[in-house]
């Protein structure tokens, strides 16, 4: 690095080092505006979460009352399956006797 600016006449560095200063700063500034999001979005997701408090209660209700459901049609699933499978051997029963 050293040998790179060895190498470059003083009017050259004038004109390199207000570039670099230049997109330096535009870095910084970048960085700076996308923190100030960061932090707004996790301010927003706060109060949306203090303004509706029994949201996640009412979603874990939600979910249990759908895992009962779905236990409910399971269950009259496989006694449909079971009435229609005794059903086809009452013929095979009286054909065997």
């Amino acid at each position: 690095m050293n040998s790179l600016f060895a190498q470059m006449d003083p009017e050259g560095l004038v004109f390199m080092i207000p570039i670099v200063a230049i997109a330096i700063g535009g870095l910084i500034a970048i960085t700076t505006m996308l923190t100030n999001h960061q932090r707004k979005m996790a301010e927003l997701l706060r109060k949306d979460m203090q303004a509706q408090p029994g949201l996640v209660d009412e979603i874990r209700a939600m979910r249990s009352e759908m895992a009962e459901l779905r236990d409910r049609v399971n269950q009259q699933t496989l006694m449909l399956e079971r009435k229609s499978g005794a059903e086809q051997d009452v013929p095979r029963r009286i054909e065997n006797q």
